[in-house]
């Protein structure tokens, strides 16, 4: 039906169209088609590797910072294994012209502006020198890498000579050092460092020292398969060397690891280091110095460092020694974040939070008075826990006009070489990198890192801040977190372990309220609970009658042992970490092993007849690092057992002065007359 307002329009006579087979149809000719074949695929390599080659030298490894110095000095400490201290002027000259016995090393290192060393570097130095194994303990940027480098060319310059002398001559490369570190990026960093140190880079006036032979055992790298005297290696690279039968370890003196902590944890490179030690000649790993070079431990309840079995495999019974720096206060000053969500709730946290990141930047652009597109006074390292991640922040920065790379796996080694010379040269604002940047890695101009994604490792913490300020200048470090996080029991243990971390002034009052709340002063029976208990028994039966007891007590208190299936020992163990009920009673298969870092107190009902079962179960204290205590309960029946009364006596060997009792002093003066005039 027509419509008043709808003006008609007429409608054009379809065109009909009829299909015709005119047969075969001749190709379409389209002029300057492109080849694929002719096309350089290699271009973009080729011109990576030409930037490669053409990247700037870094002169400066460190300039030399007063202050520093002096807290080296004033706080660092030598230990001998058997606990006694060498006197206190123990150490080589702090004038590197004097300290060393080649001229020409240290005309290079004072070329590159290491005239002055630590006191953190001048022990190691002697101890290295002395033959004997060490273990390092400093913070990252104290100077570490240069600790081992510098004895290592010294000795590896010394049984040069001596073999020439000797006319020893080898097939394959038979290096006198190892340096083994957990990264090809901190290998070829490594590396790049001794180079500097021997004048093989090309720079104006220096010495170089080519009496000895350094190489790479890395991926992408081909290894000299003539001489070394210093191999640096990855581990990988270095067990498929050996399996393949192209080195030579027969004249191996030292081996240094560097980032310790790493490559002693059997979950990531212990057993390989182990499996390499097993390809050493007996006469070889008993006359080996082993070097281990770190800024954290594991440590025991009672705070020392506790050794490994391989660290004790590989120290062995030759004497070594313990250097210590602490932190120094105020190097980094530390900030956490707490970063709302925004949009009602819908949107996603690192959204959020890349707008908190966007802020920093910009306030950091204008403390330094510098703009988005440079030139830079200094550099920021963002951290995030994946490669995508990753991705997504770095592309976001870089849509936002900021000038940021990223440095991750899946970038290959040559890229991130270039991305990491740029920085250092500040001709990018900044990286957004994964943890391969975590550990080792030195560039000076880094400023401020970054946290947008929290590690689950507090030591992995401890190893990003320690990016900032390389040059001995210090920095910052801020931490994102989000509302998710702080809803996460194993996320809420890193942060309380952050939060005992940081100075009284860095603390926010979110930050103590939140810790308050966790850690509350009184605790009732029903909870919640502030920390947990563990309690020991012998048998399965008493382990029954205690934990019944005490529920029907109004105690929260749940029994683990092998009556139960393991389903329910784990749901009760997680109930456990996450502080849902005050404490479990348990047999021994809770003595070993087994991780859960709220429990804070240990009471041992009933004492095992091994003594060492009883330093394992007091090893259940305090497995978050902040101690704990340990009670033992002992009757009269216990005290007139013959048996018993040999772990009471280790018992009594193995605590400290202030913990001994009155009566138990007095009952080992009676057991041991002898011992007392």
């Amino acid at each position: 039906m027509p419509q008043p307002w709808i003006e008609e329009v007429s409608q054009p006579e379809r065109i009909s169209i009829t299909s015709v087979n005119k047969g075969a149809l001749d190709p379409i000719n389209i002029e300057d088609v492109l080849k694929f074949n002719t096309i350089d695929t290699s271009l973009y390599h080729k011109e990576t590797q030409f930037r490669r080659k053409n990247l700037a030298v870094i002169s400066s490894a460190k300039v030399e910072v007063d202050e520093l110095n002096k807290f080296c000095e004033e706080n660092t400490s030598v230990i001998n294994h058997d606990n006694s201290s060498p006197s206190s002027d123990y150490g080589v000259d702090k004038d590197v012209r004097k300290a060393l016995s080649d001229s020409r090393l240290a005309h290079n290192l004072t070329r590159v502006k290491v005239e002055i060393l630590n006191a953190v570097q001048q022990k190691a130095l002697q101890i290295i020198l002395d033959g004997e194994g060490i273990l390092v303990e400093a913070p990252t940027g104290i100077g570490k890498t240069y600790a081992f480098l510098i004895p290592a060319i010294e000795k590896a310059l010394a049984v040069k000579r001596i073999r020439r002398e000797k006319n020893i001559k080898t097939e394959k490369p038979s290096p006198t050092v190892l340096v083994i570190a957990p990264t090809g990026n901190l290998v070829r960093q490594l590396f790049s460092r001794c180079e500097l140190a021997l004048g093989l880079k090309d720079m104006d006036d220096v010495e170089p020292v080519r009496d000895i032979k350094i190489d790479m055992l890395v991926a992408d790298y081909l290894f000299n398969t003539d001489e070394c005297d210093i191999a640096f290696c990855t581990m990988g690279k270095l067990k498929a060397t050996i399996q393949e039968n192209k080195l030579c370890l027969d004249y191996l003196q030292t081996i240094v690891l560097d980032e310790a902590d790493k490559m002693i944890d059997n979950l990531t490179f212990g057993l390989d280091v182990d499996w390499v030690l097993s390809h050493l000649k007996q006469e070889v790993m008993d006359n080996l110095q082993s070097c281990f070079f770190s800024a954290t431990y594991q440590r025991d309840n009672c705070g020392s460092i506790s050794l490994t079995p391989l660290q004790m495999r590989m120290l062995g019974e030759k004497p070594w020694k313990l250097v210590h720096c602490p932190k120094l206060t105020g190097y980094i000053t530390q900030r956490v974040i707490k970063v709302e969500n925004e949009g009602n709730g819908f949107c996603s946290p690192w959204i959020s939070k890349m707008n908190v990141i966007r802020k920093l930047i910009d306030v950091d652009l204008n403390e330094t008075e510098c703009k988005k597109e440079g030139p830079y006074a200094e550099t920021i390292t963002i951290f995030c826990e994946t490669v995508g991640r990753v991705a997504q922040v770095a592309t976001a920065l870089r849509l936002l006009g900021y000038n940021f790379k990223p440095v991750c796996r899946t970038l290959t080694k040559k890229q991130q070489e270039i991305t990491l010379n740029e920085l250092e040269f500040k001709e990018i604002q900044g990286i957004v990198c994964t943890n391969v940047m975590a550990r080792g890695i030195d560039v000076s101009s880094v400023k401020h890192t970054i946290i947008m994604e929290m590690s689950s490792d507090f030591d992995t913490y401890k190893h990003r801040i320690g990016r900032v300020g390389r040059d001995g200048s210090g920095g910052k470090a801020t931490v994102l977190i989000d509302s998710v996080q702080l809803m996460n029991g194993q996320f809420g243990n890193v942060l309380e372990a952050l939060y005992c971390h940081m100075e009284e002034k860095e603390l926010s009052d979110w930050m103590k309220e939140w810790y308050k709340r966790r850690n509350p002063h009184e605790c009732k029976k029903e909870g919640p609970y502030a920390e947990t208990i563990t309690i020991f028994c012998e048998t399965v039966g008493r382990v029954a009658q205690v934990a019944t007891a005490l529920r029907l007590l109004g105690y929260n208190f749940k029994p683990v042992c092998r009556t139960l299936t393991k389903k329910q020992q784990e749901i009760t163990l997680n109930e456990l970490e996450f502080k849902e009920i005050q404490g479990i009673v348990c047999t021994n298969v809770m003595a070993r092993g087994i991780d859960v870092s709220s429990v804070k107190h240990t009471i041992i009902m009933e004492m095992s007849s091994d003594f060492d079962t009883y330093k394992h179960r007091i090893g259940r204290v305090g497995r978050d690092g902040s101690g704990g205590k340990a009670t033992v309960l002992i009757d009269s029946v216990q005290l007139m057992n013959g048996q018993f009364g040999n772990v009471l006596e280790a018992l009594y060997c193995h605590m400290e002065e202030k913990e001994l009792s009155d009566w138990m002093k007095e009952w080992y003066k009676r057991r041991n007359p002898h011992g007392y005039q």
